[in-house]
């Protein structure tokens, strides 16, 4: 019985741990006071999942509170603390999902 324990113990404390609700985590770390709103031109998305990788991606930065990517539009709307993230920091993360930033 003891053995039987021992196995499901750390997999159930694994199971408990994990955050398995879907939605991408926003940035606890951004100031509500300096938070601007940027919006950059992506070219490469073709569907709501596109959306969703790029949003994903950059509400994992810190200063990241929100991101609305649209495929239709070709772009994101990205609501950020410029003290925690920069511009430079948010084109090369969507490009890390592989997305290309256009430039005017």
């Amino acid at each position: 019985m003891k053995k039987i324990i021992l196995l499901v113990l750390p997999f159930l404390a694994l199971m408990l741990s994990c955050d398995n609700s879907g939605e991408p985590k926003k940035s606890v770390n951004a100031n509500p006071d300096q938070l601007v709103e940027i919006q950059v031109a992506v070219e490469g998305m073709t569907c709501g999942g596109c959306e969703n990788t790029v949003n994903t991606e950059l509400l994992k930065l810190s200063g990241v509170s929100e991101a609305k990517a649209s495929h239709v539009e070709k772009n994101v709307v990205i609501k950020v603390d410029t003290l925690l993230t920069s511009l430079i920091e948010l084109e090369t993360s969507i490009e890390r999902v592989g997305y290309t930033i256009i430039n005017d």
